[in-house]
């Protein structure tokens, strides 16, 4: 059976009023009133009948033993997060207000200035960014692979302070065996500026593979540079 605190601290008033106004009236023996002498039963002094009933109190309210009650880590009343008010609050653990402080006073920087989820570029405070982008290359010749086949140019998300330094790396098709990476002659950049480049790629000879026709190679390419 469940009882709140509050109903534990009413009916404790409630006897120490009692107890008080019974004091007031400095009854030694319960003789000369006979409220009084009902109200004492079987106890000789009506303060000891009241002493007893204080202790029943403390230790048990409504059949239920306090002390037990207040140590039950179980939660006996199951009260959950909307109860309280933290149904939208997440449970995820947070670092040590140390480890905070240091974070923030690193003096080597690098974190996070700004960024569209990652999809695109990062920037940091020290003033670099890295700017991702993926592109299709098509064949030219049988030999060679253009951006579209065409020779475009690809783009940044963001503009760099300099000329980048950049990379670029093969995503292969599961579906697509006909060249290996060996088979490829050389990847290059040409006409890098600071917001754009071009990209090509040719076969090597050697590997008897030629481009047809269809055939598309897609490219992640990777810059890293300064931004201010």
């Amino acid at each position: 059976m469940a009882f709140s605190v509050e109903t534990y601290a009413l009916a404790k008033k409630l006897v120490n009023d009692l107890q008080k106004q019974i004091d007031d009236m400095v009854i030694e023996d319960g003789e000369g009133n006979a409220e009084v002498i009902q109200a004492r039963g079987d106890y000789d002094l009506l303060y000891k009948r009241l002493d007893e009933a204080d202790k029943r109190i403390n230790g048990k309210v409504s059949g239920i033993d306090l002390n037990e009650h207040v140590e039950n880590k179980d939660n006996p009343h199951e009260v959950n997060k909307s109860d309280v008010g933290l149904e939208n609050v997440n449970n995820t653990e947070q670092a040590d207000k140390v480890d905070f402080d240091n974070h923030v006073g690193e003096t080597s920087k690098k974190h996070i200035y700004g960024s569209d989820s990652g999809k695109s570029y990062i920037r940091f405070d020290d003033g670099t960014q890295i700017c991702f982008l993926n592109v299709t290359l098509k064949p030219i010749t049988g030999r060679t692979m253009n951006i579209n086949g065409k020779n475009d140019r690809a783009e940044f998300t963001k503009s760099f302070n300099n000329i980048p330094i950049i990379v670029g790396s093969v995503l292969y098709p599961d579906s697509r065996k006909e060249y290996r990476l060996e088979d490829l002659a050389e990847m290059y950049f040409f006409s890098i500026d600071e917001s754009s480049f071009k990209l090509g790629i040719k076969v090597n000879p050697a590997g008897g593979n030629e481009f047809k026709d269809g055939d598309e190679l897609p490219i992640n390419v990777v810059a890293y540079g300064s931004w201010k």
